[in-house]
């Protein structure tokens, strides 16, 4: 009788293993499909914000004499207020994006690079700051993009 005993707690126990076993195992999934899912969303935020700067560099004839691309927390003039040259406007278009950059990616890098006449280059560079777990790199997300505006 006690070795009945002894077996089904014994039976408890294993199930109450694999059990947990299952379990870890799934919410190990889980977590590494909603990271993948967050860097996806991430990079399709780039890839809107990549975008949104050659439309805002169409706007200023081909952006040949834009200003280097402003730092977050930067200040330009309001040129709804009264009026603005045109370097003062298109430095105002792009102290807004990078405004957006910030609110949809926080602690973003971004560089921006005429490589000749017309052709541009932005350098993203995320993941660190909205991941600072993650200090190694090993989930920073960058996306190079090259366009004509």
């Amino acid at each position: 009788m006690q070795l009945r005993r002894g077996v089904a707690l014994l039976d408890a126990v294993l199930a109450l293993a694999l059990l947990g076993a299952w379990w870890a195992l799934g919410l190990g999934v889980l977590r590494a499909q909603t990271l993948a899912q967050r860097l996806l969303a991430q990079r399709t935020e780039a890839l809107w914000a990549a975008t949104d700067l050659a439309a805002r560099l169409q706007i200023h004839a081909g952006g040949s004499g834009l200003p280097t691309l402003p730092s977050a927390g930067g200040s330009a003039a309001d040129c709804l207020a009264g009026t603005c040259t045109s370097a003062q406007l298109a430095l105002a278009e792009l102290m807004g994006w990078r405004t957006e950059l910030d609110a949809v990616l926080p602690g973003a890098q971004a560089r921006l690079r005429l490589l000749s006449p017309g052709v541009w280059r932005l350098d993203l560079d995320w993941g660190e700051a909205l991941w600072p777990q993650y200090a190694s790199g090993a989930f920073a997300a960058h996306l190079h993009h090259v366009f004509t505006p």
